[in-house]
């Protein structure tokens, strides 16, 4: 122990995963971080009211299948819900699109496949959004198939606003069921916060009320993975379904006390590429294509090509989802650098619409902090 200034100086050193190519770098163990490495139970609503078109369904689709392929615990699970709401007695304001699946390599693959049937779903639930049933429901998956130890998060996208004056679930009196939603809603949120279920909402369009959406995210439980307040849920607002994509991929990140990189085209349409920070210690390179047969090899930054399961240069690979849309590698004790992914399209088909990013979990970086002494100890330190 130093002793400074009737203070200590305590430095801690945990160093970032060293790959063999690094031969002058010096050899440090990597330790994990408890908070970020722990499973987490995921339901992912999708907005299917009458006022989402075709292509914004798909556009929400392919965001929660990013979600999912860019999770890096095999222990974790997440489902796939549609909402809107119900206007007769007899309908359901919510329609379960993927059951509740383990994000195994096995798991990934379903998801994809199931996403994938899903890409254009005509059937309408309803005109309005009850926002209440959508939560209720999404927790109820939780709780029946999540695990107790498993952090519970919920994304919510929508492109308007809470509308329940057509379901009759809120009343007979269609003047006062608004009311009655705001009331059940409440309760909703009460719940979330009892069962520590955050509420991560995102709003696409210029109908959203964003003080609404922001008002789901401190209604349910709040408390981050760390002590930042970045990692807070919160809500986020985007121009259209188009940028879902980057913003739903922010909130799950922040929410798991990740980080990510959006990726660039490179020389050429079929080359992709996207950085990997040297404090990463795991990472989940994300692919999302515009159609399944699209195929893609990648390439560490030393330019050799990976493998897409099993061990190659000190680090491991677990590939998922390569039947979908969307694909994703996940590496552990990752080359730092330039990753480049080449894409082979069937011939007559286009390379539109692709998109390459890295959710990575950081390593716990070198720091410094100074306590206090007692004050008796304070005083025998030397001047």
């Amino acid at each position: 122990m130093l002793t400074t200034l009737g203070g200590v100086l305590a430095g801690s050193l945990i160093g970032a995963p060293v790959h063999p190519k690094q031969a002058a770098a010096p050899i440090r163990p990597a330790l994990s971080m408890a908070s970020a490495s722990d499973p987490v139970d995921i339901a992912v609503l999708v907005d299917a009211s009458a006022s989402i078109t075709p292509h914004d369904f798909t556009r929400q689709v392919r965001a929660a299948s990013v979600l999912g392929q860019g999770e890096t615990s095999n222990d974790s699970t997440v489902t796939i819900i549609a909402f809107a709401n119900a206007e007769h007695h007899d309908e359901e304001p919510v329609n379960q699109l993927c059951p509740v699946t383990a994000l195994t390599v096995a798991g990934r693959e379903e998801l994809s496949t199931c996403l994938d049937s899903r890409a254009y779903w005509g059937t309408r639930i309803g005109m309005g959004t009850d926002f209440p049933s959508a939560l209720d429901f999404a927790m109820g998956r939780l709780r029946e198939q999540g695990s107790d130890q498993a952090q519970d998060l919920v994304f919510l996208m929508t492109d308007g606003r809470m509308d329940v004056a057509d379901a009759p679930a809120y009343g007979s009196n269609r003047a006062t069921r608004m009311e009655q939603g705001e009331r059940r809603l409440r309760s909703t949120l009460a719940r979330a916060r009892q069962d520590h279920v955050q509420i991560w909402p995102i709003g696409m369009g210029s109908n959203v009320d964003q003080q609404e959406l922001q008002s789901l995210a401190t209604g349910g439980f709040t408390t981050p993975c760390t002590t930042s307040p970045a990692n807070s849920p919160r809500a986020h607002v985007v121009q259209s379904a188009d940028s879902l994509l980057d913003s739903l991929t922010t909130a799950f990140a922040a929410s798991r006390c990740d980080r990510h990189t959006s990726g660039a085209s490179a020389n050429s349409r079929n080359e992709l590429t996207v950085t990997v920070p040297v404090h990463a210690r795991s990472v989940s390179l994300i692919l999302a294509k515009q159609d399944p047969h699209v195929t893609a090899a990648y390439f560490d930054p030393a330019g050799h090509r990976v493998p897409t399961t099993g061990d190659f240069g000190g680090s491991d690979f677990e590939a998922g989802g390569g039947s979908g849309r969307v694909e994703s590698l996940r590496i552990s004790n990752p080359l730092p650098g330039v990753w480049t992914v080449l894409l082979t399209a069937p011939e007559g088909l286009r390379l539109e619409e692709t998109d390459l990013r890295a959710v990575w979990r950081p390593e716990l970086r070198p720091s410094l902090s100074l306590a206090p002494l007692p004050r008796d100890q304070a005083k025998e330190s030397p001047p």
